[in-house]
């Protein structure tokens, strides 16, 4: 039997999380853990909360053009607010990701056979009357 992998790179965050970047424990302390565990868990919760309130009302190519746009509004979000200059790769990136968003907004309005790929007839192999 192997052992599963998939939690390992959760434990060892865990493991690290508590070490700052100069190897110290952080100081926080018990009484902070309720604190702590608050900040962690109330916003992403409600984040989510409010993001699959908003799915079940919105179309699917309205959810995945907004879905893909998230990381474009970060990135231009995180320039204005802290004055974050750009690299090469991240605007060359962006300016792919604002494409590939605004050709499915476009291909949306032409219907739902504008995106995707045509599935080809499978061949006759003679095993359905087997």
């Amino acid at each position: 039997m192997k052992p599963s992998r998939k939690f390992g790179l959760p434990v060892a965050a865990l493991l690290v999380i508590p070490f700052g970047a100069d190897g110290q424990l952080l100081a926080a302390g018990g009484s902070d853990a309720g604190a702590l565990i608050g900040l962690a868990l109330v916003p992403g919760l409600i984040a989510l909360l409010l993001y699959y309130h908003g799915l079940r009302a919105a179309p699917a190519t309205a959810a995945t053009i907004a879905e893909l746009s998230f990381p474009l509004t970060a990135l231009i979000v995180n320039a204005i607010a802290f004055g974050d200059r750009l690299s090469g790769t991240q605007l060359a990136g962006a300016a792919l990701l604002a494409a590939t968003v605004a050709s499915f907004g476009i291909a949306s309005r032409r219907g739902p056979q504008a995106i995707g790929v045509r599935a080809r007839p499978l061949p006759a192999t003679g095993l359905a009357g087997s």
